[in-house]
């Protein structure tokens, strides 16, 4: 199965579809971020920190940082548990909700 090697991501990406390019953007909704206190090797994912988080009722939205300084939004259920800003976290994914875009 193709694999893309995504900066930042632990381990190649299995994606079925890819388009052959030097470069891709990859888009991933917020809502599609799993948020976990360590690393679940069973996914795709990176090592953040939790920069801010809002309860928004039946969700929270997070701020979060990957340790190359970038700034990405998680959406997660109010009920899957609360991280705290200053707090590491693992943010997984599904590969297929993946949408990359050629550069």
């Amino acid at each position: 199965q193709p694999a893309i090697a995504i900066e930042g991501v632990v381990g190649l990406v299995p994606v079925p579809d890819a388009p052959v390019a030097d470069r891709l953007t990859v888009a991933l909704r917020p809502e599609h971020l799993r948020l976990g206190p360590r690393e679940d090797v069973a996914e795709p994912g990176l090592a953040v920190t939790i920069e801010d988080a809002a309860h928004l009722g039946p969700v929270i939205a997070y701020r979060l940082r990957t340790v190359d300084g970038r700034v990405l939004s998680a959406t997660v259920q109010s009920g899957q548990g609360r991280l705290k800003p200053g707090e590491a976290a693992w943010a997984g994914f599904d590969p297929g909700a993946l949408r990359l875009l050629v550069e």
